[in-house]
């Protein structure tokens, strides 16, 4: 009997851009039954555009999920690589940042003060958390002020001051803080 017919393996055509989320099962049953190097470059660039969808979606363990599945097609694509661990960094950042907005939103100032700081830290142009952490700071900022204002009105000077030395540092245009402090620093002398 003749040798069964060789099956052509079909040639993945070039995913236009967009596109890649439906093409995806079928590129994957491509490579799983007919790997060529064409069509595993498809899957890994789809794949990777997949990821970059999901990530700016905010599902970024899905995306984790699809730059995994890439590189289990093809280990050796420094791209991929590349891409996951700025991935797993962002969501990171994107983890913590959402911790401190939770923790602003609970009046967990303090915390939120300190969480959103470190995210800017690790990421300093995070527009959300700037907006955020000049929120916390202003709320902050004025908690302080009333702490202080109570101990002063209580001739508690030194405590007093110490909180709008606080308030100062979050923030240093606070008119009350300047006023109340400086008046404050006069009684004392």
């Amino acid at each position: 009997p003749a040798p069964a017919p060789v099956k052509a393996a079909p040639v993945a055509a070039a995913v236009p851009a967009g596109e890649c989320a439906s093409a995806i099962p079928g590129l994957e049953q491509q490579v799983k039954e007919a790997p060529t190097d064409n069509a595993r470059k498809a899957l890994l660039k789809c794949y990777s555009e997949q990821a970059d969808a999901l990530a700016k979606a905010g599902k970024y363990e899905d995306a984790q999920r699809t730059l995994q599945k890439a590189i289990m097609v093809d280990r050796t694509d420094p791209s991929i690589t590349q891409q996951l661990v700025a991935l797993v960094g962002v969501s990171q950042v994107e983890r913590l940042y959402q911790k401190g907005v939770d923790e602003a939103a609970a009046g967990k100032l303090e915390e939120a003060n300190a969480t959103l700081t470190d995210v800017l830290s690790k990421s300093p142009n995070h527009a959300g958390a700037k907006a955020a952490l000049a929120d916390v700071r202003a709320k902050l900022a004025d908690r302080y002020h009333g702490m202080a204002m109570s101990l002063y009105n209580r001739q508690q000077m030194d405590r007093a001051l110490a909180l709008w030395d606080r308030v100062l540092e979050l923030e240093p245009n606070h008119k009350e803080a300047l006023a109340y402090s400086a008046k404050a620093r006069e009684q004392q002398k």
